[in-house]
């Protein structure tokens, strides 16, 4: 994916990288490779990522399950771990 740098307004690649911060916080951010203009993308926590592992192993599941109706009970897991997520 490319974006426009907001700063030099030169497109590139997003190439993420991760800092941590402390002993849980961990900051996901890309920088320019024209300007050095530095973005963060987020910033988690344990329990944001370990709800983040659960969803991606649902969607996966979802995948391969040949079930419309275990899909959607495993599609309202996701949107509740989603919800859970924001509120971190």
């Amino acid at each position: 994916m490319k974006v426009k740098c907001n700063e030099c307004s030169k497109e590139f690649p997003i190439n993420l990288k991760k800092k941590k911060h402390g002993k849980a916080v961990v900051e996901t951010y890309f920088v320019c490779p024209h300007c050095s203009a530095r973005f963060s993308a987020a910033f988690t926590n344990d329990r944001a990522r370990k709800c983040q592992k659960q969803i991606q192993k649902l969607w996966a599941e979802i995948r391969g399950c040949g079930s419309p109706q275990l899909a959607e009970h495993k599609k309202e897991k996701i949107d509740k771990l989603t919800k859970e997520n924001k509120k971190i």
